[in-house]
C-alpha cells in the first residue's frame, strides 16, 4: 500500500509540474509574441524614418533646383538689362557723361582744397 501511495504522490507531483510548465509556456509564448510585436514596431519606425529622410532629400533638392533657377534667371535678366542700357547710350551721350564727370571731379577737388 505504501508503494501505491508513493506512486500516486509521484504521479500527482509530475502532473503538478506539467501544469506549472504549461502555465510557463503560456507566459513564454506571450513574452515571445510581445517581443515580435516590439521588433515589428521598431522596423516600422525605422522604415518610417527612412521614408521621411528620403522625402526630405527630394524636397531639399527641388528647393535647390528652384533657387538655382531663380538666381540664373535674375543674373540673365540683369545682364540683359545692362546690355540694353549700354546699347541705348549713344556715343554723344557717353562723351557728355564723361565730360560731366570730369567737371564734377574738378569741382570736388577745388572744394577739398578750400576746406
Amino acid at each position: 500500500y505504501n508503494k501505491f501511495e508513493k506512486d500516486v504522490d509521484t504521479k500527482v507531483a509530475d502532473l503538478e509540474k506539467d501544469i506549472w510548465r504549461e502555465d510557463g509556456q503560456k507566459y513564454l509564448f506571450e513574452a515571445q509574441k510581445e517581443n515580435v510585436d516590439l521588433q515589428l514596431e521598431e522596423e516600422y519606425r525605422r522604415r518610417q524614418a527612412t521614408v521621411f529622410e528620403e522625402v526630405k532629400k527630394r524636397l531639399d533638392y527641388q528647393v535647390d533646383v528652384k533657387n538655382t533657377r531663380r538666381r540664373l534667371e535674375q543674373s540673365l535678366m540683369v545682364d540683359w538689362i545692362v546690355d540694353g542700357v549700354k546699347k541705348g547710350i549713344t556715343p554723344q551721350q557717353e562723351k557728355e557723361s564723361i565730360v560731366k564727370c570730369i567737371s564734377d571731379l574738378k569741382q570736388l577737388s577745388q572744394r577739398a582744397q578750400m576746406a
